[in-house]
């Protein structure tokens, strides 16, 4: 968990440079739970990082995945640990049935996202009652990643997150 939290304060502080102080709200499992003030609003987090990573990259950075609430609205992100091949589409599994294609950007290349908030809805259903989520992408070298995240503690953690940025 030390790492999940060293790794979730270096992102929080290159998201915002006018964020006050990121505030550490629970571990549940996996997922830890963080809230940050940002231009006066408070936004929540819920992060948790691979428990299985396969692949044939060289190196990379250090992958997670975040659910990040505001405005009582939940979104669904993943940072592969390397940028992405322009234009390329994540693969999202949930217990290997539920399939998910997520959309990535030039502006943050190592980022992935759902294609839409009715995608991030059922997705979030789906991480409620699953046992693991699993991604692959593609980075801009040709090299791929499969990482597979625990949802042990998903929905304590989202619920807590919930209640939390209402």
């Amino acid at each position: 968990m030390r790492s999940l939290i060293l790794i979730f304060s270096i992102i929080l502080f290159s998201l915002s440079t006018t964020a006050n102080a990121q505030e550490f709200q629970g571990e549940f499992k996996n997922w830890g739970v963080f809230t940050i003030n940002q231009g006066g609003q408070r936004v929540c987090y819920i992060t948790s990082t691979p428990i299985e990573k396969k692949g044939n990259y060289r190196s990379r950075g250090e992958p997670y995945m975040l659910v990040t609430r505001r405005n009582s609205k939940s979104e669904v992100s993943i940072n592969s640990g390397f940028p992405f091949k322009s234009g390329s589409e994540v693969t999202v599994s949930v217990n290997v049935r539920f399939n998910y294609g997520f959309f990535t950007s030039p502006e943050t290349p190592e980022m992935a996202w759902a294609k839409s908030s009715a995608a991030d809805a059922d997705l979030i259903g789906k991480m409620k009652s699953g046992a693991r989520l699993t991604s692959k992408g593609f980075s801009k070298l040709g090299t791929y990643a499969q990482d597979t995240y625990s949802l042990a503690g998903f929905t304590g953690a989202y619920n807590k997150m919930a209640t939390l940025c209402k």
